[in-house]
């Protein structure tokens, strides 16, 4: 089954404090973008992937695409106000009848069996979005702010990317955009789908606060330690 994956990259990183946003942020060298797109080309040589940026990075991107030659391979797109409207224009390019899988850029850390284990559940089963259980006890905020707990084995973190077959997911992005829209799930179950998962990845680390930078960065290291143990 032909497959897509769109890498949104169209936020503006505020909770980062940097002017740059943290998608390209230079991580090891390379802009956080770049690991998500290197291994959805790692998982799949055929595999088609849409790149959604901010209008105002426009030029920035061209001049990435001179220093990394792998965006050359992708089509890019301009986000829009919310998430929910960046994957819709890049749904745009998406054909009915494939899977595509949506995905954080500002998650880097994807290796390439999960990929190709979510995408293979999604075949199977319609969709597939990964999910792990926090090991972090738990508590839930009431109206009046008291925090009360809350049993964690019934909370999951989601992740991304979340696959989908494409008719299904293009017909359920008709809806107009609704607050409680936070992810593609959201938006694939409001239109009355059903939502697979499947476990996700301790590793597949959201940057989303300068803390996370600064663990990326550790993980970063450790991996090309680990590279450059093994060719030598």
């Amino acid at each position: 089954m032909e497959k897509f994956a769109i890498v949104v990259a169209g936020g503006s990183g505020s909770r980062m404090n940097s002017a740059t946003p943290k998608q390209f942020a230079l991580l090891g060298g390379k802009p956080v973008l770049w690991y998500s797109v290197e291994a959805f080309y790692k998982a799949y040589d055929e595999i088609h992937v849409i790149v959604v940026i901010p209008q105002t990075m426009e030029e920035y991107w061209f001049s990435l695409k001179k220093d990394y030659p792998i965006f050359n391979k992708t089509w890019m797109v301009f986000g829009g106000e919310q998430r929910y409207h960046s994957v819709k224009n890049a749904l745009e390019l998406v054909p009915d009848e494939v899977l595509v899988g949506v995905h954080d850029a500002a998650r880097p850390f994807l290796d390439v069996n999960f990929i190709r284990n979510v995408y293979f559940l999604a075949e199977q089963k319609g969709s597939c979005v990964p999910a792990i259980s926090p090991h972090d006890s738990v508590r839930m905020a009431d109206d009046t702010d008291l925090l009360k707990p809350f049993p964690r084995n019934k909370v999951w973190l989601i992740q991304t990317p979340q696959v989908f077959y494409s008719t299904p997911l293009k017909k359920a992005y008709q809806a107009s955009f609704q607050e409680q829209f936070t992810d593609d799930a959201s938006i694939w179950e409001f239109a009355g789908n059903k939502v697979e998962f499947c476990e996700g990845s301790p590793f597949n680390l959201k940057i989303t606060i300068p803390s996370d930078f600064t663990i990326a960065e550790a993980l970063i290291m450790a991996r090309q330690k680990t590279q450059e143990s093994i060719s030598s």
